[in-house]
């Protein structure tokens, strides 16, 4: 994998390719044009890629993680868009609809990226009417240890949240206002700054489960204030460096 600037994903392709052959001039030559690398490339069965993926992961994480974790802890933002695709026979019976009558085939992307990087670490795809929770839940095995997944206010869910915390990772969340948490102090909703909630949906209740115990932070803002939802306290994850994450959050490189 090379890391390069271009304006096209030709000239990036150039610049990979002749990179690839000044460190490799005893072995086959690659393709010489971006066109047939993309037609290469679709003769691939996905478990290829996936292969890949986790082939690049074992380095990325020999070399780089340890340098890039903050406070101990390794930013991995996590985000999920649908993306129309080509009106071919194929697709529109592969894929259906997931959006209006005659409206075009679409896949969902739910993607993972290293933040201090914006690198891609690993993805899901599936039609368009996937569930990114699903797809996040689904990826948890491929994180390193100490991962701070950072997310907007969809991923909200308590199996969601406990599957995390299951995993050894640890989250912030932006909070909807669809959100009924406990907290543990009387402190007028107008003064409060941040301390320890319970988050116990009505359907947990009816199942039986325990609440999760976790931490709310408030960060004021001049339009709007913004509400963070994690596990870790004060010491694992300060205030200040939470507030950064309000705005990470919403910046999450899109897949």
């Amino acid at each position: 994998m090379v890391f390069g600037k271009g304006d096209s994903n030709t000239e990036r392709f150039l610049k990979a390719r002749s990179f690839f052959v000044s460190r490799h001039d005893h072995e086959k030559r690659p393709g010489a044009s971006w066109e047939g690398f993309q037609k290469a490339l679709r003769r691939l069965p996905v478990p290829v890629f996936r292969a890949l993926a986790a082939g690049l992961r074992q380095p990325i994480g020999q070399q780089w993680i340890e340098s890039l974790r903050i406070g101990g802890w390794l930013p991995m933002g996590c985000d999920g868009s649908r993306t129309e695709c080509p009106r071919s026979a194929a697709l529109e019976k592969r894929l259906g609809q997931a959006g209006k009558d005659d409206s075009a085939p679409m896949i969902y992307v739910t993607a993972l990226a290293l933040l201090p990087l914006g690198l891609l670490w690993a993805w899901r795809l599936d039609k368009g009417t996937g569930n990114e929770l699903r797809h996040l839940q689904q990826m948890l095995p491929t994180l390193p240890e100490k991962t701070l997944l950072v997310a907007d206010a969809f991923y909200l869910g308590y199996d969601l949240y406990r599957s995390i915390l299951e995993a050894r990772a640890a989250f912030l969340m932006r909070m909807s206002s669809r959100v009924n948490l406990y907290t543990e102090s009387n402190v007028p909703l107008e003064r409060f700054r941040e301390g320890w909630v319970h988050y116990w949906p009505t359907n947990v209740q009816d199942r039986r489960l325990p609440p999760l115990r976790l931490r709310l932070i408030r960060i004021r803002g001049k339009k709007a204030d913004v509400w963070l939802l994690t596990n870790l306290d004060k010491k694992e994850l300060p205030r200040r460096r939470a507030s950064h994450g309000a705005s990470v959050s919403s910046e999450t490189p899109s897949p």
